[in-house]
């Protein structure tokens, strides 16, 4: 087994078991809603610290990406006529008020959750080019450009995410993985470091300790 091989296994396990969700589901399954977004790193530390066990990382990230791609006003769960009707009441909104970038957003949302995912990464990038410092855009478009195989696209949106927000803690994370997808071994592992250098969580540092190790053998 090459060093390569030793630490993509685990990765492609954590995004087969939900860390991306997949992009085209199915018209029964559902999405996570809710009447505002997170401040992503520090809202998601908010809710983290306060459980009495801390997450793995790949389930941190599946909670967080599930907050990224919240919807305003809407319940959980979603069902698919609840975010079509999410799409016409936000298409609407788009027509009243075409520079609020939040409608766009929200748009993109509804049509991901739909697994329209190419109108989803349309509407992600009228929100940055609304707002070229919205973090959470650059992030939720760069994972759904993976799940579409768009690795490089991928990369340089977690790279935007990172310039916007430096301490936006699971871009360097999924930077690190999607880098270890084009065998940029050294490129993964500077990102490895960064993560380690920001988590609060030693057992996170940890784990990202060792797949460096493993890297470097």
């Amino acid at each position: 087994m090459t060093r390569y091989s030793m630490f993509i296994l685990p990765v492609v396990l954590v995004i087969a078991s939900g860390l991306l969700t997949a992009c085209r589901p199915s018209a029964d399954d559902a999405m996570t809603g809710g009447s505002e977004q997170p401040k992503h790193v520090i809202g998601f530390y908010e809710h983290a610290l306060a459980m009495t066990e801390v997450p793995t990382i790949d389930r941190a990230i599946e909670e967080f990406n599930g907050g990224t791609r919240l919807i305003s006003g809407m319940s959980w769960p979603a069902s698919k006529s609840e975010l079509e009707r999410a799409v016409e009441r936000y298409t609407a909104a788009i027509k009243s008020a075409p520079q609020t970038a939040e409608n766009y957003y929200f748009r993109g949302n509804a049509f991901y959750g739909l697994g329209e995912c190419d109108l989803a990464i349309k509407d992600y990038g009228e929100v940055v080019r609304l707002v070229p410092s919205h973090a959470d855009a650059y992030y939720v478009r760069a994972n759904t450009y993976r799940e579409l195989g768009f690795i490089e696209k991928a990369i340089e949106g977690y790279s935007a995410a990172i310039e916007a927000v430096p301490d936006y803690l699971f871009a360097y994370y999924l930077r690190a993985t999607a880098y270890l997808e084009l065998v940029r071994t050294d490129e993964a592992i500077t990102d490895l470091e960064a993560f380690i250098s920001m988590t609060e969580f030693p057992e996170w540092a940890e784990m990202a300790r060792q797949q460096i190790e493993e890297l470097s053998q």
